[in-house]
């Protein structure tokens, strides 16, 4: 039977679009089922259709990353290149953060115009003209990669930046399907005074020899004061904040590798666990009495030592892997803990149980144990009584009538 929360993660820019098994939890890049299975064999089908990102991450990497809550079932993560079809002679604006790409005024853009001869003959040269409107801050313009060389390029007093690529010699889509592409590359910044919800427009003109321009489509940004965490990744890991659960360590997030560090690496709500040799102790009740508890573990070879825990208190610590708690009421239920401290930096992990002392049992009321008293029946015997001359073992030191004084006496048979 499993009676568990099932869980897909996948990175923010999927969304899902049909879902025919309803999840009781649907935010951006989470999705939560609850799965009750009781009979052996059942089983339950989920079938998620999710719109990918768009072309502009065409190549990149996504995952998706199903998981139970707490049952033992495994599943392995599914990572794909992200392939599809797309016009080649485009722009495209970065940071893609949706329709209207929210952006900040004081964050960059990263604009890539890609273009492709898709005519029947080589292009000789190719001229790329691009308008930087007014929001743009000129003095930040820096150029940052092409595919081929650049001739020159400039942005005149209209603002409009032209890039040329003379005797490139791309070939067309006939001649090689592999280098009849291109790109170029480059950042600028928004002026910091636009106001709020206003749009970033950009599109770019592509110029192969003599043609008529190639117009790409147009990159759109909205200025916003504030982004909504499934676009914000402040540690640039490649997470943003509404799936990295720190989002100021680069060194935690959903795909990160658990380590020693007492941080909850990879995000799943445990921490450093999965670490081959850090996990909590196993104990058992290995004997009790009316006024005492032992408990026993098993050994680990990482353990530096163990620290005992009674009633929510650090009692000690111990090198041993067995401790008795003394000096305790009888039928009491006790619960002792054992953290396991290790000699790295991993978080001490801890597991704690219950056990009960055994009832106090004198049926003759004497005040001593029956495993004590000698003869648990007469409640002039017990240790420690004072031994008198009855023939019986008072004193319980196994010896009858001792240290007792004596007369001896003779039969006087002559009067």
């Amino acid at each position: 039977p499993i009676r568990d929360t099932f869980t897909l993660n996948f990175d923010s820019l999927i969304t899902s679009r049909f879902i025919d098994f309803l999840p009781f939890k649907d935010t951006s890049g989470e999705l939560k089922w609850l799965i009750d299975l009781e009979q052996p064999l059942q089983s339950q089908s989920i079938l998620v259709n999710l719109k990918m990102p768009p072309a502009s991450f065409t190549g990149d990497l996504f995952c998706l990353y199903p998981k139970f809550n707490s049952s033992d079932n495994i599943f392995t993560d599914h990572c794909f290149e992200l392939r599809c079809p797309f016009d080649p002679n485009d722009k495209t604006g970065q940071p893609q953060r949706g329709d209207i790409n929210p952006i900040l005024n004081d964050e960059e853009l990263l604009y890539t115009i890609r273009f492709e001869n898709l005519g029947n003959d080589t292009a000789f040269n190719i001229r790329i003209e691009d308008t930087l409107q007014s929001a743009y801050d000129l003095s930040s313009f820096r150029m940052i990669q092409s595919s081929h060389i650049i001739s020159r390029y400039n942005i005149d007093s209209d603002r409009s930046l032209k890039v040329f690529f003379d005797d490139i010699q791309l070939p067309s889509i006939m001649q090689d399907t592999i280098l009849n592409k291109g790109f170029f590359q480059y950042v600028v910044k928004l002026n910091e005074d636009l106001p709020i919800g206003s749009t970033v427009e950009n599109t770019a003109f592509i110029y192969f020899d003599d043609n008529e321009f190639v117009q790409t489509n147009t990159s759109i940004h909205t200025i916003t004061d504030v982004l909504a965490p499934k676009f914000v990744d402040s540690d640039n890991d490649g997470y943003f904040a509404d799936l990295d659960c720190d989002d100021s360590n680069e060194f935690v997030n959903p795909g990160a590798e658990e380590i020693c560090d007492k941080l909850d690496n990879d995000c799943n709500g445990l921490v450093d666990d999965g670490i081959e040799g850090h996990e909590a102790p196993t104990i058992v009740c290995s004997d009790v009495g009316y006024d005492f508890i032992e408990i026993a573990w098993n050994d680990n070879s990482l353990a530096r030592n163990y620290s005992i825990y009674f009633d929510g208190f650090n009692i000690g610590h111990t090198f041993e892997n067995n401790f008795i708690l003394a000096n305790v009421e009888p039928a009491t239920v006790y619960e002792l803990c054992v953290e396991i401290v290790f000699d790295d930096e991993c978080k001490p992990f801890r597991n704690c149980i219950s056990c009960q002392t055994e009832p106090f049992i004198d049926l003759d009321d004497d005040g001593y144990h029956f495993e004590e008293d000698c003869d648990d029946n007469n409640p002039n015997v017990y240790p420690g009584a004072e031994e008198i001359c009855d023939g019986v073992d008072n004193n319980c030191d196994n010896n009858i009538d001792e240290g007792l004084s004596f007369e001896t006496y003779y039969e006087d048979r002559d009067g």
